[in-house]
């Protein structure tokens, strides 16, 4: 763990780090003479409204990568998109991130795996995909 500490002579600011990416701070502030409790708010709703954000964009790019996947195999009909042409036709996707969002869509009905080896497959779409891949 990470340990940094900020003070002045009114007011102590501590940053904790547990683990990367994950952040607490902790501020020294008094109720009863008010010293620091801006402070200490602000910080908090800023915290709140950071994290609100972080998960609006997450759930941005969950939603483009389904849209992206659900458009490419319903383009290539009973043909199917191979691993490999994900690859291709979506730029900067991780495997992983490719295998939970292809397990997603396989356990909604709107696509089918075809494994032709251990980390090779086909992905064809079903008809409740094809409507998926239409809607707006």
């Amino acid at each position: 763990m990470a340990f940094t500490a900020s003070a002045s002579s009114t007011n102590r600011s501590f940053s904790t780090r547990e683990q990367e990416g994950q952040e607490m701070m902790l501020s020294l502030s008094s109720a009863k003479t008010g010293t620091g409790v801006d402070e200490a708010f602000n910080t908090l709703a800023i915290a709140v409204v950071n994290a609100a954000m972080r998960g609006v964009e997450a759930r941005k790019v969950e939603v483009d990568l389904r849209r992206k996947i659900l458009i490419a195999v319903a383009q290539r009909g009973s043909l199917g998109v191979s691993r490999n042409e994900f690859f291709e036709t979506i730029q900067g996707i991780s495997y992983d991130e490719l295998e939970k969002e292809l397990a997603r869509l396989e356990r909604e009905a709107l696509i089918q795996i075809n494994w032709r080896g251990p980390a090779n497959f086909t992905v064809m779409i079903t008809p409740l995909g094809e409507q998926a891949s239409r809607a707006p």
